[in-house]
């Protein structure tokens, strides 16, 4: 997690915790407008070995998007860093909001990542969404899951 709060981030902080009254810790609540204009709360905190931010959108009934999650992602954390989500197992699920996601890194630690093409194909341009949902072929799907297994170093399927 970054270490000073950059000025920007500080003047859309409205709440500190008591520890840090002068906004020079990235821990606390923050309201965000992305260039969309959504506004983005965040919720900051780094203890316990953790790091972490709890994300959600203002007056919407939805979850952040890749792209809001991006943008938290890259106000707290530097862009080298990796942070994760999680998705526990059943028994200690906790779901105190419907439309929170939360990112987390700990601290003193590396996380791993899969190989890049577990994650997706760099060459290959993003599909194209439309109303939200993907516009793929299923002669394209075909295409993606073929170059995939064939970096991978598998036969066709």
């Amino acid at each position: 997690m970054k270490q000073k709060i950059s000025n920007w981030l500080q003047e859309r902080c409205v709440a500190a915790p008591p520890f840090h009254p002068d906004h020079s810790q990235l821990t606390g609540m923050f309201r965000i407008e992305d260039k969309a204009g959504t506004l983005i709360h965040v919720i900051a905190s780094d203890g316990s070995g953790w790091e972490h931010v709890s994300v959600s959108i203002s007056g919407a009934e939805r979850c952040p998007t890749w792209g809001e999650m991006c943008l938290v992602k890259d106000l707290f954390w530097h862009k080298n860093e990796t942070v994760i989500q999680y998705h526990p197992s059943e028994k200690t699920y906790v779901n105190n909001h419907p439309y929170v996601l939360h990112l987390w890194r700990p601290t003193g630690k590396k996380i791993p990542n899969p190989p890049t093409i577990l994650i997706g194909l760099k060459e290959r341009p993003p599909v194209e969404m439309e109303n939200g949902k993907p516009v793929l072929t299923s002669d394209q799907f075909i295409e993606i899951l073929a170059d995939s297994e064939k970096k991978a170093g598998r036969k066709n399927v």
